[in-house]
């Protein structure tokens, strides 16, 4: 795919549609700094795309650069008020920062946009989780597998805050599902494989206790 973005940039060097897709493709390979460049390109000749701002805010938060990754998804908003995207990536970056309560605002107002968003109630748990307020964390994850029962972001992540709770048997029951739900999976992917790994070793830990 990238090869023929690159040969499209060749026939047309102002097309933003084959930067951003080629950005997206680099992105999609871990390479960051590339996506980065790409989406830049397209914000040269498009200096108003809310998609390039929030794809390279991606890219800066998969580098760890937060704050880049903050005025990326800012600039994003400023375009377009209602971008829920831009709203709860923006959270996540805030989450990545340790400013768990802008996180939380920027969950809020994902949430008023779309009240069926499964990652903004993860976001938010998390930074919830953050903070120490484990109930809230919870209350939060538990509305994430309301909307997606086959979550196992949010089991695995309620399941650590049940843990923190001192809640023992609350916490096996999370981690359990969520080694369960990747177990039923044709192709779990490495996220999934990784959580389920972490998951076994969580019970194995709590039931030394």
């Amino acid at each position: 795919a990238i090869t023929d973005y690159s040969s499209t940039l060749k026939l047309d060097p102002k097309s933003t549609l084959a930067y951003t897709l080629r950005g997206f493709a680099y992105y999609g390979k871990g390479e960051y700094d590339l996506a980065i460049t790409d989406y830049s390109s397209t914000l040269k000749l498009d200096p108003k795309s809310t998609l390039a701002y929030t794809l390279r805010g991606l890219a800066y938060y998969g580098k760890g650069e937060y704050d880049f990754a903050i005025a990326d998804y800012s600039a994003a908003i400023k375009l377009d008020p209602k971008n829920t995207w831009a709203y709860n990536n923006r959270g996540r970056a805030y989450y990545g920062k340790g400013e768990y309560d802008f996180a939380i605002d920027d969950c809020n107002s994902a949430l008023k946009l779309n009240p069926k968003s499964t990652d903004a109630y993860n976001n938010r748990g998390r930074a919830y989780y953050g903070k120490g307020e484990y109930d809230f964390a919870i209350a939060d994850y538990s509305s994430a597998l309301k909307l997606d029962p086959k979550s196992t972001d949010a089991y695995n992540n309620r399941g650590r805050a049940y843990k923190n709770k001192g809640s023992k048997d609350q916490a096996i029951l999370n981690f359990q599902k969520v080694i369960e739900l990747t177990k039923n999976k044709n192709n779990p992917n490495k996220r999934e494989l990784s959580l389920k790994a972490e998951a076994e070793k969580e019970i194995q830990s709590l039931n030394r206790e």
